[in-house]
């Protein structure tokens, strides 16, 4: 995938310099020590010095941190006071954590850095470690990536072999499976390829974090061509910015194709005495029958599909008195008309606790049909299990993920389900399209998850999640900001604003705004128009 690929002719980013003045203020911390009664030191010379010159991450996917820590030493016979800060030039992707003033006589600390990568390519830059009274500071390079985006689409090729329907649709998921964060900014099809596909895709441009996805529907209008066509995805992939997959269309039959096929002047069913059916792929056959024959057709059972035919002039004729095919139920009846009962009919199962069905890791088995009965063996189910730490997934199905896992960046991890602490939020207008409230919001929680990058409102919020943390939340202290925008005639803005007061805890504003034509005054909503309102919340988890 080009992991190991340097980043070409991008411009300098995550950057911050700092001004001569302003460092000696903000960075260098002097203390005045107490001798408290202890023998005077004669010889009270200080030498800080560092372990190791550099502190290199590696790769971390773009969306996630990772705390390094470097080691600063005191050889000297005192203790000496220091500064410590991010080198001008460096990346701002590097952000120091608490890192102690001074170092004691003989002994060390350890500075704790943290790497948060945006963006592809790599991170350099330096930490500067300068003593009291010292003119030259010691320096630490530091080092992360490189992380390049990837594009991963299943299935590829995309076969719509065999096609039964005039209409077939194609599910086509388009991942990210790079290191850095895709943007999808175009998908549809090739305009040299065959006109009988069409893409239906996600709303472009989109961005993906490592190991997201959307999905494009493919949809294959059959007829008798049999070129292929070529789905077509733009993306800043770095392997290929332009993706194209392969659509394979069904070809027609040889009794179906308008070819004479076997040079006897006669194409295709019915007019080929070789063919069976339309579906026949052989039209060398020689007669079908013997004349005055009779048989059963369309299902040999008796039962839906089944007729009876006669053979006249060496050719079967049409099957009277059976039914159009029809799409397979579980009833022990051959619907599809295709000689088997109940063939190919299956549906989702759960057997635990219904609570938990389709949350986080959990998914539906499968059960099929035999003979108009159920099969309860649930098939494939999966169950909650033990929560893993670090990998994002909720294994328990409880809705949270890594819940008591420690944080990843050693302070307060704000993920997980807060429950408001008095009442609930709910509200329902119309919109103007007279056909009820389609504003309908019902809160009494909220979930932040993601690593922070998102909170969903529960059990109802249009639009599931709220995006765009500015600034995303921290704890436990610390502000945040999360909002959604719905564009139509009736704009809806749903933002959360708060504060952590604790780190379980947090206050704030839940607030809904409506603009456009149809918020308000139109007749269709029958006075049930969409207002401004704010709560006041507090939720804990």
């Amino acid at each position: 995938m080009g992991a190991n690929r340097a980043k070409l002719s991008l411009p300098m980013r995550r950057q911050l310099a700092f001004p001569s003045a302003a460092l000696a203020s903000f960075v260098l911390v002097f203390t005045s020590a107490c001798n408290c009664g202890k023998p005077i030191v004669t010889n009270t010379m200080s030498s800080i010095a560092l372990e190791g010159d550099t502190l290199d991450f590696g790769v971390v996917a773009e969306g996630t941190s990772k705390g390094g820590k470097f080691r600063v030493n005191n050889n000297g016979r005192a203790p000496v006071n220091i500064g410590v800060i991010i080198g001008a030039g460096s990346s701002t992707d590097f952000t120091l954590g608490t890192v102690p003033t001074s170092v004691e006589a003989g002994g060390f600390i350890e500075v704790p850095v943290v790497f948060t990568p945006i963006g592809p390519g790599s991170d350099v830059g330096t930490a500067e470690i300068l003593e009291m009274g010292g003119m030259t500071p010691l320096i630490v390079h530091l080092k992360g990536g490189p992380i390049e985006p990837f594009l991963d689409v299943l299935p590829d090729p995309v076969d719509f072999r065999p096609s039964t329907m005039p209409q077939e649709t194609r599910m086509v998921q388009l991942k990210s499976v790079g290191t850095s964060a895709l943007t999808i900014n175009a998908v549809g099809v090739a305009a040299n390829g065959n006109p009988d596909f069409s893409v239906d895709g996600p709303t472009m441009p989109t961005r993906l974090l490592p190991g997201e996805f959307v999905t494009a529907r493919v949809v294959y209008q059959r007829s008798m061509n049999i070129m292929n066509g070529y789905m077509e995805v733009l993306s800043d992939d770095s392997d290929a910015g332009l993706r194209q997959v392969l659509l394979i269309p069904d070809r027609p039959t040889a009794c179906s194709d308008t070819l004479d096929n076997d040079n006897d002047g006669r194409a295709d069913f019915p007019n080929d005495p070789g063919c069976q059916n339309a579906q026949d792929d052989d039209e060398y056959n020689p007669a079908q029958c013997v004349t005055g024959a009779m048989r059963m057709c369309g299902s040999a059972d008796g039962g839906f599909c089944s007729g009876t035919q006669a053979c006249i002039n060496g050719l079967w004729s049409m099957c009277n008195g059976a039914n159009n095919p029809q799409p397979e139920t579980c009833d022990n009846q051959d619907e599809d008309c295709n000689g088997i009962v109940d063939n190919g009919v299956s549906r989702g199962c759960w057997t635990l606790d219904a609570g938990l069905r389709g949350v986080g890791n959990c998914r539906d088995g499968m059960e099929v049909c035999s003979q108009g009965m159920w099969i309860p063996n649930c098939m494939g189910q999966v169950g909650p299990s033990a929560e893993v730490c670090g990998n994002s997934i909720d294994e328990n199905c409880n809705g949270l993920i890594n819940e008591g896992c420690p944080p990843i960046d050693g302070g307060c991890n704000p993920n997980g389900l807060y429950t408001l602490d008095a009442g609930r939020i709910t509200y329902a207008c119309c919109d103007g399209l007279g056909i009820g409230p389609l504003v309908d919001i019902d809160i009494d929680r909220f979930l932040i998850q993601n690593n922070a990058s998102s909170v969903r409102p529960q059990p109802t919020q249009p639009q599931t999640s709220l995006l765009n943390p500015s600034p995303a939340a921290t704890c436990p202290n610390g502000t945040f900001h999360y909002s959604r925008t719905i564009t139509g005639t009736c704009d809806e803005i749903y933002t959360l604003t708060g504060t952590f007061v604790g780190p379980n805890t947090f206050v704030g504003q839940y607030t809904v705004e409506f603009m456009g034509q149809d918020c308000v005054g139109n007749p269709l909503c029958g006075g049930d128009d969409c207002i401004n309102q704010t709560w006041n919340i507090s939720a804990g988890r």
